[in-house]
């Protein structure tokens, strides 16, 4: 049965074969508002143990991951193992109900377990808008992951690319020899705001994801529509933005990182840079202070002192 006939609405969305052994998964959540998609992944090897999802939306996203998994055919109860691409509660808000209904064990960058099995942490750490309705609790991670660590699934391998800049413990996974590449969100235009920790880390995953797509090779970012494929152009995109954030922030803020920046001139930094629907709030003043401190490092800062 073809798994892109299966769409049944928000609540029972298509599932979507990528390629011979991946399928995307889309889920909707609608906190904060307006209505997100975000897509999680099942992969299948030949291996015994070679079921594998990776991600797993908001802690509401639950039903949708079951409902998905069985689309495919799979029991939710036969996958092997949950791997997040990273920390943030919109890829792990659902793992503490699913492992624990399931028993899977879970793996992640070894960054960001951090996060992953202190949820209060990260709360207080990155005081995301409605923290406590994404993210359904703590989660420990039985499998830690390093960059190049290969998952072996029999007849494909997932190999390890640790991509940081939109967290500290974001990876991308090389699927092989479906020459798919899953991102997560390290491609922040396809996020679609300004929601990331370092700046000079996004541009060197940008390089790193360059050298590794080929011609054939499909670019999957988890917010992105249809399936989430998304291409290289997105890549400069993300370049060409945060150029722009750079010039906002050098030209509205001031280089003392010890002075707060007011929400309004927060707002002119987002408007300058042509981030007009991006909000203002404590992810996004992480965002700001981030290329605050990155310019004040490389000493581009206009001289205000």
């Amino acid at each position: 049965m073809s798994a892109d006939a299966m769409g049944r609405g928000p609540d029972h969305p298509a599932v979507v074969q990528v390629s011979a052994h991946v399928w995307a998964i889309p889920l909707y959540f609608g906190v904060p508002t307006p209505e997100r998609l975000v897509h999680a992944y099942l992969i299948r090897g030949s291996s015994p143990s070679g079921t594998v999802l990776v991600d797993c939306g908001t802690r509401m996203n639950a039903p949708q991951i079951v409902a998905g998994a069985r689309d495919v055919g799979v029991d939710p109860a036969e996958i092997d193992l949950f791997l997040a691409t990273h920390e943030h509660a919109d890829h792990v808000g659902a793992a503490r109900e699913l492992t624990q209904t399931y028993g899977w064990p879970v793996a992640a960058h070894r960054l960001a377990c951090r996060w992953i099995e202190d949820a209060d942490l990260q709360a207080r750490e990155r005081p995301l808008p409605h923290f406590d309705q994404l993210m359904g609790g703590s989660v420990p991670v039985q499998r830690p992951l390093d960059d190049g660590e290969v998952v072996d699934l029999g007849d494909c391998q997932l190999t390890v690319v640790h991509t940081p800049g939109h967290s500290v413990g974001s990876l991308s996974l090389v699927v092989m020899p479906d020459n798919v590449i899953i991102s997560g969100d390290v491609i922040i235009q396809v996020v679609g705001a300004p929601f990331y920790d370092d700046p000079a880390a996004v541009r060197v995953s940008m390089a790193t994801l360059r050298s590794l797509i080929g011609p054939d090779t499909q670019l999957l970012s988890s917010h992105a529509p249809g399936a989430s494929r998304t291409d290289v152009a997105a890549l400069d995109a993300t370049l060409a933005w945060m150029d722009r954030l750079d010039a906002a922030v050098a030209a509205v803020a001031w280089p003392d990182l010890t002075t707060p920046i007011d929400d309004d001139r927060i707002r002119q930094i987002l408007d300058t840079a042509g981030w007009t629907r991006a909000p203002v709030n404590p992810v996004t003043r992480i965002t700001i202070q981030a290329h605050r401190r990155s310019l004040r490092e490389k000493g581009t800062f206009p001289s205000y002192e």
